[in-house]
């Protein structure tokens, strides 16, 4: 569809280095102070939503799968996120989960990356 995937994550190098050798298809990019994250308004998750059913589904799903190891408590609490940027950088859509884990279905992400290319 002509655009380019990239992660940016605020973990530990090693974790990135899991996710690399794992086969992660694009770039991943580390951002430690979660500065392209407060550009984008990203919060925290509030104690409730740590603790909500969905988030403890999809931590137990990811220490199944994942395995990176132990991660810093201020990412732990961030809220998960990805945005889509129009070719001048400027946000086209903005996700914020309300979980661990909480990220959009990869179909909804082509239907929205889509409908930026119609218009």
């Amino acid at each position: 569809m002509g655009a380019a995937v990239i992660a940016v994550g605020g973990s530990y190098d090693y974790q990135a280095q899991h996710l690399t050798d794992k086969g992660i298809p694009f770039p991943l990019y580390l951002d430690p102070d979660h500065a392209f994250r407060d550009a984008l308004e990203f919060g925290a998750l509030r104690w409730w939503q740590m603790i909500s059913p969905k988030s403890m589904a999809n931590y137990a799903k990811g220490i199944v799968k994942a395995r990176q190891g132990k991660i810093r408590p201020k990412d732990s609490i961030r809220t998960p996120g990805m945005a889509i940027l129009d070719p001048d950088l400027k946000v086209a859509y903005r996700f914020e989960g309300d979980a661990l884990g909480d990220y959009p279905d990869v179909g909804d992400i082509v239907r929205r990356l889509q409908l930026l290319l119609d218009n």
